[in-house]
């Protein structure tokens, strides 16, 4: 749990991070952890797109996606929260992408309200304006 800890809130700090600092150890350059970030956002949404294409399937598919899509739930917001908050191009795309590859599974899932304002958000990064999006 901790390695999830420092990727997703790297100015945290944790018990065992004063033994690292002492042993001399040093963490991931701010390139390297950009890069993973980027890695994991687009493999969770390659697994929000296979849920989906699941669930499309219908009968058994719908359960083992839905299963699937519980299991990696955590990491696929996680994801999506990251390329929102991204600054360029490449990651505002990938923000895009994440309310319509699995529009089916995310509206079985996830409250309406969450899913208001997931678009709310890649709606106001697509836009530029802020936030303000009346949508």
């Amino acid at each position: 749990m901790a390695w999830v800890i420092r990727f997703f809130e790297p100015e945290r700090r944790l018990p065992d991070d004063e033994a690292q600092v002492q042993a001399g150890a040093t963490g991931p350059s701010p390139e390297n952890l950009e890069l993973a970030r980027w890695r994991h956002a687009a493999h969770y949404l390659a697994a929000l797109r296979v849920a989906e294409e699941g669930y499309k399937e219908g009968h058994a598919g719908v359960i083992a996606s839905l299963a699937d899509y519980d299991a990696d739930s955590a990491h696929i917001a996680a994801g999506q929260a990251w390329a929102v908050a991204g600054e360029d191009e490449a990651t505002a795309r990938l923000a895009m992408d994440y309310p319509y590859v699995g529009a089916y599974v995310l509206s079985l899932r996830l409250d309406p309200r969450e899913r208001v304002r997931t678009r709310r958000s890649v709606s106001a990064r697509r836009s530029g304006d802020g936030g303000q999006s009346p949508w």
